[in-house]
């Protein structure tokens, strides 16, 4: 027969299993409950057939890795899992997991396979999934074998981060900055591109003092804009001067893309000399 004490524990027990169960459910990121077991006695297999650097063992044959992913049992997901891979329910999820972890994620999982061949219990990745309709996930997975379960690996609960805005971003960064500096490289001569969003704030603020004719104040206030820089193309026709342009604010466009808040805008306009002209005659009138 229990006693009262005894009843009562095991009451807090239930109700603290299901708090935790609540939580994992309801968290905000994707939760996996796996059961590694398979992998580890597979891990055993290889150990006693004489494997000792399995880095190098897997790059040997990238489809040992899937071997090792197919020694992996979803046990549970949470909702959230469910709504970033856009499946149904984790049956839908498993049946799925072809077209999910695919591609990209080869090389990745084989670095964490070796975090755990080499004894820790804990391990992280960047790599990337894909959804149902095939939409790519930038992604930042965290796992832990669950105490108690550091002999058989049956239970490891993974976290898995979405940072694919973060990454989306860094890529069209690279972009911007590796147009950038194609195109200082490649200008015919010295080239400066500028950072304007300090004017463009000036301009701003004209407006709001109720200024609506830019062109009258600065003429009025030349102290208001300080600089100007302009692009000398020797050898180079009207033709070539409006793809500079063109270039510039395409520039421009890119930079705008990353960095939306203060975006970058300016106007600019090309005059092209005649035969025998002098260089500085050329701007007057001519401007388009």
């Amino acid at each position: 027969m229990n006693s009262p004490d005894n009843v009562n524990f095991s009451s807090a027990e239930s109700g603290a299993e299901s708090e935790d169960a609540r939580m994992f459910e309801l968290a905000p990121v994707s939760l996996w409950l796996e059961d590694y077991s398979g992998l580890k006695a597979l891990f055993e297999e290889w150990r006693s057939a004489g494997v000792a650097d399995l880095r190098a063992y897997l790059r040997q044959d990238l489809e040992r890795v899937k071997l090792c992913a197919s020694r992996l049992r979803v046990v549970k997901v949470n909702r959230r899992t469910l709504t970033l891979f856009e499946v149904a329910d984790v049956e839908e999820l498993v049946a799925s997991l072809g077209s999910i972890l695919r591609d990209d994620m080869l090389l990745t999982h084989l670095e964490e396979l070796v975090q755990l061949w080499e004894g820790k219990t804990k391990f992280c990745s960047d790599t990337v999934n894909y959804t149902m309709s095939g939409r790519r996930l930038d992604i930042q997975p965290k796992g832990a074998v669950l105490p108690g379960y550091e002999q058989s690996w049956a239970r490891v609960l993974i976290a898995i981060e979405d940072v694919t805005d973060r990454e989306t971003a860094r890529r069209k960064l690279t972009v911007s900055e590796d147009y950038a500096r194609g195109l200082l490289q490649h200008s015919p001569v010295s080239l400066w591109v500028e950072d304007f969003s300090r004017v463009g704030q000036l301009i701003e603020e004209a407006r709001e003092r109720g200024i609506g004719d830019s062109r009258i104040f600065t003429d009025v206030h030349p102290e208001f804009v300080q600089d100007e820089f302009a692009i000398v193309m020797p050898n180079a026709d009207g033709q070539a001067g409006e793809a500079m342009v063109e270039d510039i604010h395409r520039l421009a466009e890119i930079n705008n893309q990353s960095y939306g808040a203060t975006p970058l805008s300016f106007s600019m306009g090309i005059a092209t000399s005649r035969a025998g002209e002098r260089l500085e005659a050329s701007p007057k009138g001519r401007i388009s």
